[in-house]
């Protein structure tokens, strides 16, 4: 189970429900709107869904490059791979690894 912890809140806040439907409200705002994901490129599920992530990566694609070309010193290996992730799945299956656990 996760439980929740607030600096600052009582635990009698967490449990009115009006306080919960607002938390829950304002982190899926940041989650889907702000927070940038790193298994879709570091962008915002929002960007990715209305297609802006397209010409996102593709700016930081050039970005890169050209930085990479004026310093290359400070380049140690590769860069960063900005490219659009095509199929994005919640929870993917892990892949088998042939070990069995034993119950």
């Amino acid at each position: 189970r996760s439980k929740i912890f607030c600096r600052g809140t009582s635990t009698s806040l967490l449990n009115n429900c009006q306080y919960g439907a607002g938390h829950t409200l304002t982190f899926s705002r940041w989650y889907n709107e702000e927070h940038r994901h790193s298994a879709i490129g570091y962008v915002t599920p929002e960007q990715r869904h209305q297609g802006e992530d397209i010409s996102l990566l593709a700016k930081r694609k050039a970005l890169y490059d050209t930085a990479r070309r004026a310093r290359p010193e400070r380049w140690s290996g590769s860069c960063r791979q900005w490219r659009r992730v095509e199929v994005v799945m919640l929870n993917p299956d892990k892949p088998e690894t042939g070990l069995k656990t034993v119950a």
